[in-house]
């Protein structure tokens, strides 16, 4: 599925300018010399591996998976305030809000990161739901304090439906702000990369339906990482749909995935190959030439797909390998260039091709 060119109409949630509702507030600092309470990178992340585990039963629910995920230097920018009623009243004149009062404000940085991309335009071509149903409206509601009101303004980078864990970031950027953190079994109603997104750690094997996260040891690999975001999107439903019909038809391919495996792979990643069971699931063929053109042009180098997709990662190449895949790749393909996240990171730290 293509991402979507533009909502219909422009939303009048979507900010140009992320001083907008300070202008509207006329109120620079509330005393402090700040408006912010809050705010920060929700980080991106990337499955190094991702395995169904042979466990797994078509009836479940929720597919048992093993994956090594590793948190990324480049996320949507979170800024988070708690409203006064005053405040709140003001801006529900000018935003739509939830119905616990929240208004949340969308920058569309998308457009940014690809020049080249067709039909772009000033509305932005990210699904982002400025009601209830939006992740950093459901973690608000987990943290929120008796009718606290909050204003959360997010600058979009991370586009929706490519298996970045982009609006589950967000999520877990806002809980932890507000001082919360999910049990890992209540984090499966955010989503199945949540537990491991509102963690402290950079790397760690995700197993069970997601909530059991263990920390591996930092990687020794500080070269450059590239995200390659075709112009599409990937329904996650439907991957684990046609999962389950490899299952029944028994043609899923299976890996008997530890601890100890994952710890030993890694040490070695200069070698490491990633591996992802979700790439025979799609069906999408501008993702399946995406896959096609990378083995045929990055050979040997280590690439993968990254969770249901449609994004997929490069490790162990460089500036002219990845732009070469662009050009025979023949359509539109963002290319961000960022690094593994390491122990004590906490900035951006990125550029787009």
């Amino acid at each position: 599925m293509s991402v979507p060119s533009a909502f219909h109409r422009q939303h009048r949630n979507i900010v140009i300018e992320e001083d907008e509702p300070i202008h509207l507030l006329d109120d620079l600092s509330h005393g402090d010399g700040t408006f912010w309470d809050h705010r920060g990178v929700a980080f991106a992340k990337v499955n190094l591996s991702l395995d169904i585990d042979p466990s797994s039963r078509v009836s479940d629910s929720l597919l048992s998976i093993h994956s090594v995920m590793h948190k990324i230097l480049w996320g949507d920018h979170i800024s988070i305030k708690l409203l006064r009623d005053v405040d709140a009243d003001l801006l529900s004149k000018h935003y739509d809000t939830t119905p616990q009062g929240d208004v949340l404000l969308l920058l569309d940085e998308t457009s940014d990161i690809d020049k080249h991309a067709s039909n772009r335009s000033s509305e932005t071509d990210v699904s982002f739901p400025f009601d209830e149903s939006n992740l950093i409206a459901k973690t608000l509601d987990k943290a929120r304090r008796g009718n606290e009101s909050y204003l959360v303004l997010t600058r979009k980078r991370i586009p929706a439906g490519t298996g970045l864990g982009g609006g589950t970031a967000d999520g877990a950027y806002v809980l932890k702000s507000l001082g919360s953190m999910l049990p890992p079994e209540e984090s499966l109603s955010i989503g199945s990369d949540f537990a491991f997104l509102q963690s402290s750690d950079s790397i760690a094997l995700v197993s069970g339906r997601g909530d059991k996260v263990t920390p591996l040891p930092p990687l020794n690999y500080t070269m450059p990482l590239y995200i390659l975001i075709p112009d599409e999107v990937c329904n996650t439903a439907e991957i684990f749909k046609r999962a389950r019909e490899l299952m029944q038809q028994g043609r899923m391919e299976y890996r008997t995935y530890s601890m100890e495996r994952a710890i030993i792979e890694l040490a070695q990643f200069d070698k490491y190959r990633p591996h992802n069971s979700l790439e025979s699931c799609i069906d999408n063929e501008v993702v399946k030439s995406l896959l096609s053109t990378l083995a045929d042009n990055l050979g040997q180098h280590q690439y993968g797909m990254s969770g249901s997709g449609s994004a997929c990662f490069a490790i162990g190449v460089d500036d002219i390998d990845v732009l070469r895949v662009r050009e025979v790749f023949g359509r539109p393909l963002k290319i961000v260039k960022t690094r593994l996240m390491q122990p004590g990171d906490t900035r951006c730290e990125f550029s787009y091709l």
